[in-house]
């Protein structure tokens, strides 16, 4: 029989198991879509979904994400040529950090946080969204299979010391 995967809101008790996850999980087996610790993220971030997943009698993941206003998602495609206007931003709720032990991993315990995830998004009436690496293939097939679909956005950065190349 399978033990039953119970997820609740994290309490400052549970930070040192979950810090041990994601010590565990930042090596080779977790992508660094965040460049830091869980521990570094929870002290600047302080999220508003903080929440965890017990398999039988272990704590066995954990996600993390916030509300964010969106200010960026409106084009001048997507507005409305109308008198009328509605809010001008809109909230996203972002999938900050998710981690589930190496031991847990393909037994549910990842689809049920992000499922609880939605849940509270969904509470409070905004969209979630997730960020992975184009590397990253084990969290994109992950987020596929939960129901995520990529959007047609691509990052691009250029730093500020680098000269533009001009050859030919």
């Amino acid at each position: 029989m399978c033990a039953q995967i119970y997820v609740r809101k994290m309490t400052p008790s549970d930070l040192p198991r979950v810090i041990e996850i994601d010590q565990a999980l930042f090596g080779s087996k977790r992508f660094p879509t965040w460049p830091f610790s869980f521990q570094v993220y929870w002290r600047e971030y302080n999220p508003d979904i903080r929440l965890v997943a017990e398999l039988g009698e272990k704590l066995a993941g954990f996600i993390v994400g916030c509300f964010v206003v969106e200010e960026h998602d409106r084009s001048v495609l997507s507005l409305r040529h109308s008198g009328e206007h509605g809010q001008p931003y809109r909230q996203v709720g972002w999938i900050d950090m998710i981690g589930v032990r190496p031991d847990s991993q393909g037994t549910g315990v990842g689809r049920k946080l992000v499922d609880s995830f939605c849940d509270e998004c969904r509470r409070s009436n905004v969209d979630v969204r997730a960020v992975t690496t184009e590397d990253d293939l084990k969290l994109k097939r992950f987020l596929e299979a939960a129901g995520f679909k990529a959007r047609e956005f691509a990052v691009y950065e250029k730093n500020r010391g680098l000269a533009p190349d001009r050859s030919p």
